[in-house]
């Protein structure tokens, strides 16, 4: 597994909570402000089994998401959970494919999120650039849950930059094919709940995952415009659990 991968910048960032983070006020929550993190978006899925993940929710939101960033209407009882990236009506991914479709080294091919709620998106920004013939995606974030939050959103933000890849491959007529790349993802403030801490330190000393290879994304992911929701919508039900890629 790459240092990089999912559940090693996880891991990291939870332990950086615990040993450096200060109280927010009115909460009892321990932050570290200003956090940056790099993330392979072929390895987008955490794999640690003290932290006990729900695949299924993981999948649910994220196959809503990419409805959503498609034209699609969204579950209302997901947006009302918040566990859902709405990007709001007029704020298409067609923009940013035609953008890196028209000029590769664009720099504008940027995505604003719009709340359709009361509650404020966690996301603000996605901003898609292609280097080295890899789709990479910067996320800027105005808080991020390290617990509760953060493993599902960097699943859900880097099968978004697979449907761009894909897309973009089937658009453009090149000799080569674009790949997810990189996912930089700031947040303003990173957080972990004292109800969760002691689940925290258990993670923290479950070494497991230091011994298991990531399986990578498949490449149809992104090559192949029919694979990707397709499969979403398959993982959500148990009955089709052996088509989980990272299940090595």
């Amino acid at each position: 597994m790459t240092t990089n991968a999912a559940t090693p910048v996880w891991i990291r960032h939870l332990y950086r909570i615990i040993t450096l983070g200060e109280d927010i006020p009115g909460w009892c929550a321990k932050e570290v402000p200003d956090v940056s993190a790099r993330i392979s978006m072929r390895q987008p899925v955490m794999c640690l089994p003290a932290r006990n993940l729900d695949y299924k929710r993981m999948v649910t939101e994220t196959h809503e998401t990419l409805s959503s960033a498609l034209g699609a209407s969204v579950q209302p009882d997901l947006l009302d959970d918040g566990g859902v990236i709405f990007l709001g009506p007029g704020h298409s991914l067609e923009p940013v494919v035609d953008a890196l479709v028209s000029d590769p080294g664009t720099r504008q091919a940027v995505l604003s999120i719009q709340a359709e709620h009361s509650n404020l998106p966690r996301a603000l920004s996605l901003v898609f650039s292609q280097r080295d013939n890899t789709i990479n995606l910067h996320v800027f974030m105005r808080s991020s849950d390290v617990w509760t939050e953060l493993p599902y959103d960097i699943f859900t933000f880097s099968m978004l930059a697979h449907l761009v890849a894909v897309k973009v491959n089937s658009c453009a007529r090149r000799n080569y094919v674009v790949m997810p790349g990189t996912l930089y993802l700031t947040t303003a403030s990173s957080y972990l709940r004292e109800e969760d801490k002691d689940n925290a330190l258990v993670c923290l000393s479950d070494h497991t995952w230091r011994h298991d290879r990531q399986p990578r994304t498949p490449t149809s992911l992104f090559t192949n415009p029919n694979v990707l929701l397709r499969l979403l919508e398959q993982l959500r039900f148990e009955a089709n659990s052996h088509k989980r890629w990272w299940v090595a």
